[in-house]
């Protein structure tokens, strides 16, 4: 009898085990869909964050290209900047030393007009004995 327990107890072992394996066949089929959706979904997730860096590094790249336009255009406006305070330096320059020179005529022409005025009495009565004498040798 003993033998027939024995035999029992295994045949119910090995059946217990080939209806597990069984369930856990047809289990692992029923999720193997779920499981290859899974994958995708996962591809999907890691898509988006991939597409985000390409589209950031994209407007990163824009980004640089527009500061180095913008770099270039402080550049070319500072240069130009210095181009127009160096001639405004120039023409402060000439108009200054025109100042001096209208100056310098000015009274160039004041000490002319005291000369002549200095002389218009003296000439006048010089003009006056010319004609004096003019008379009297007439």
């Amino acid at each position: 009898m003993e033998f027939a327990v024995i035999a029992f107890a295994v045949s119910t072992i090995a059946a217990a085990g080939c209806l597990g394996l069984l369930l856990g066949y047809y289990a692992s089929q029923a999720k193997a869909p779920a499981l290859t959706e899974e994958p995708n979904k996962f591809h999907f997730e890691s898509e988006a964050p991939s597409m985000q860096l390409k589209n950031a590094t994209a407007s990163l790249s824009a980004a640089r290209e527009e500061n180095d336009n913008l770099t270039k255009r402080v550049a070319d406006l500072t240069r130009h900047y210095l181009d127009q305070t160096d001639r405004m330096r120039e023409v402060k320059q000439q108009r200054d030393e025109a100042q001096m020179y209208s100056r310098k005529l000015e009274s160039e022409v004041a000490r002319l007009r005291e000369s002549a005025s200095q002389f218009s009495p003296k000439v006048a009565a010089q003009a006056t004995q010319l004609a004096g004498s003019r008379k009297l040798a007439e």
